[in-house]
């Protein structure tokens, strides 16, 4: 399995471009699709669940997942990875602080995001094959963003010697002012962190991200980790032909 990994400030079309790139390189696993070919892979009647109406089949999916997958990949998660607990300890102190850029963010559901994306990410490294490609947005490195745009001064090599370890990084930037446009139109509204700030104060935090992602990006260049340097300003359609290239020398077999 490659591993690929989007990291970028919120607003920047991460997903938008994941979708795109997905939709255009073969046995990729990524999204809800992705999740959800990897529980029926995951269930010892996964094949048969599949032939079942989507309503039914997405019922015991998700049944199966809360009950007793959920649980057993965050665990397995945090064998291979026990920093994990102690990073995810301090940002959601930071964040229940109060106090600095990071003092709107609601830290339960921080803490109930990371603990998904902790389990699907063990998902996806258990039940995708050598020739498929997975590609995640909005997860791990996502989520440890905060601590590099918290108050406190945190290195970005503790952070990625703390997560599972990436094929590849796609760093997607854009200004500040694209990011908060896009933010402000999106269909679903602002992102949980957004929420109850002044326009700002959200311009602010999109510029923390920004410098926060640069300095990740340095690094994991410097620990061997292929770091793929993004712009949207021409568009998320060109980003994505350019990415499809660059991974294209990646692909298995």
């Amino acid at each position: 399995m490659i591993h690929v990994e989007f990291l970028g400030p919120s607003g920047v079309g991460k997903t938008t471009l994941r979708t795109q790139v997905g939709e255009r390189i073969p046995n990729t696993i990524h999204g809800r699709t992705g999740v959800k070919e990897c529980l029926y892979r995951a269930h010892p009647r996964g094949r048969l669940i599949s032939k079942l109406p989507t309503q039914v089949d997405d019922w015991i999916l998700r049944r199966h997942w809360r009950c007793y997958l959920k649980g057993h990949h965050i665990r397995r998660c945090l064998v291979k990875h026990p920093q994990i607990g102690a990073r995810t300890t301090e940002i959601l102190q930071a964040c229940r602080s109060d106090m600095g850029i990071l003092k709107s963010v609601n830290a339960d559901s921080l803490q109930e995001h990371v603990h998904e994306e902790m389990a699907i990410s063990h998902l996806f490294s258990t039940y995708t094959d050598d020739h498929e490609t997975a590609i995640i947005d909005d997860g791990l490195y996502q989520f440890f963003l905060f601590l590099l745009v918290g108050e406190q001064t945190y290195s970005p090599t503790t952070l990625i010697e703390s997560l599972p370890r990436p094929d590849v990084l796609v760093i997607v930037d854009a200004p500040t002012d694209v990011c908060f446009e896009r933010q402000e139109t999106r269909t679903r509204g602002r992102i949980g962190p957004f929420r109850g700030l002044d326009d700002q104060e959200v311009m602010r935090f999109i510029d923390a991200m920004r410098t926060a992602v640069d300095r990740l990006a340095e690094v994991s260049s410097q620990q061997g980790i292929r770091t793929i340097c993004l712009s949207n300003t021409e568009g998320l359609e060109t980003a994505a032909e350019t990415l499809v290239d660059a991974l294209s020398t990646d692909r298995p077999g």
